[in-house]
């Protein structure tokens, strides 16, 4: 995984970020997620160094 900089806090995120919209489910227009495959698919995108996660707090 490939990091920068975020401007100038010191910390180094991700180049690729995970985006979790998709997780809210139906109250924002998707099906329901599966509450494991969702875990899953998050302790891996850690696992493989991932740290730059998009959340709000619409999603749920």
């Amino acid at each position: 995984m490939k990091y920068r900089s975020l401007g100038k806090t010191g910390l180094q995120v991700s180049e690729v970020g995970m985006g979790t919209w998709q997780l809210a489910g139906k109250p924002w227009g998707w099906d329901a997620p599966d509450e494991n495959e969702s875990m899953k698919a998050l302790y891996r995108f850690v696992e493989l160094g991932g740290n730059f996660i998009d959340t709000a707090w619409v999603y749920g």
